[in-house]
């Protein structure tokens, strides 16, 4: 931490008997301002700071920490190199077909856009990366949202400039 102005950490920031991520960042006194964020993937993302050094414990799976870093990570930086880039570009869509989920965590779904509808992508696991490569946005379910309707407008973050 000493030598660098961010600092990205992969996998052990969740509860499990070999996640030490948490309490070593404790013992080297970096703020917390927050842990376990209630999204699917991505859940056990930390973010503190020190000395005005940022600090991202993410997930240990490849699709949650690649999550995290399009919605936190990514803007975080520029945002911190006086970039315009806030995000990623959001807009609205049309669903392909309907999704129901529980309430109680917000829901990143790879997906498939283009200018009229957004398709959700065959494999969600947080696990796999592969859906990564054929998808170009996605959608957000929010947390108190327990289905979508096809048809139904619904928010999108497109990956790059679509």
């Amino acid at each position: 931490m000493d030598t660098c102005d961010v600092l990205l950490i992969s996998g052990g920031s969740s509860v499990g008997d070999y996640d030490f991520v948490k309490e070593s960042l404790k013992q080297n006194e970096v703020k917390e301002h927050f842990h376990k964020i209630k999204q699917k993937p991505g859940k056990p993302i930390l973010f503190g700071t020190k000395n005005h050094k940022m600090i991202f414990a993410l997930p240990g799976n490849p699709a949650s920490a690649l999550t995290c870093l399009y919605i936190y990570v990514l803007p975080a930086l520029n945002k911190s190199a006086g970039n315009a880039f806030a995000g990623l570009k959001k807009t609205i869509r049309k669903i392909a077909s309907p999704y129901q989920k529980k309430k109680g965590m917000t829901h990143f779904l790879k997906a498939i856009a283009d200018d009229n509808q957004v398709s959700v992508a065959d494999f969600q696991s947080s696990a796999m990366l592969n859906s990564f490569s054929v998808c170009n946005a996605f959608i957000v379910i929010p947390e108190d949202t327990e289905s979508i309707q096809k048809d139904e407008m619904t928010e999108v973050y497109l990956f790059g400039n679509e």
